[in-house]
């Protein structure tokens, strides 16, 4: 439904990348080149998104919200995936501090995948692979959003 999608992805306006220098609005226009493959990040991120659950992880990482609290919460991921679209390895770059949450991103892009169709050009010369970084974010222990992570 339009409201679990707003309840993910956070809200109906601006972007669902996140961008550092980039203020977050009603309408955004940004450099194309450098959002040439949004269509397939946002069908990645869509994909993910349906067999991510965080608010399940923190209930079985804390029940009682004692230890942890309700804090914003972020796990940044690296994914290498093959030119294909299946998975090759998923690093942790930054950890949430709530490793249940942590396993919890991971575990999504595995049952998310294979990412069908990605577009050639991703492909990363020197390695072969596509390499991808997505942000997942659970904020106040209540919305959570997915957001490529453009460094």
């Amino acid at each position: 439904t339009a409201d679990a999608m707003r309840k993910t992805f956070g809200g109906g306006s601006g972007s669902y990348d996140h961008l550092p220098d980039v203020e977050d609005g009603a309408e955004n226009l940004l450099n194309t080149d450098r959002f040439r493959f949004a269509s397939f990040f946002n069908r990645m991120r869509d994909q993910i998104a349906q067999h991510w659950d965080p608010n399940a992880a923190m209930a079985r990482a804390d029940p009682d919200g004692r230890t942890y609290g309700r804090s914003t919460r972020k796990t940044l991921l690296h994914i290498r995936l093959t030119p294909k679209g299946a998975v090759k390895k998923i690093d942790i770059v930054n950890d949430s501090g709530v490793r249940e949450l942590d396993r919890e991103a991971v575990e999504s892009v595995h049952l998310a995948a294979p990412f069908v169709n990605p577009p050639p050009q991703m492909i990363d010369a020197a390695t072969g692979f596509i390499e991808i970084d997505f942000l997942f974010i659970l904020e106040d222990g209540k919305v959570s959003r997915i957001r490529r992570y453009v460094r």
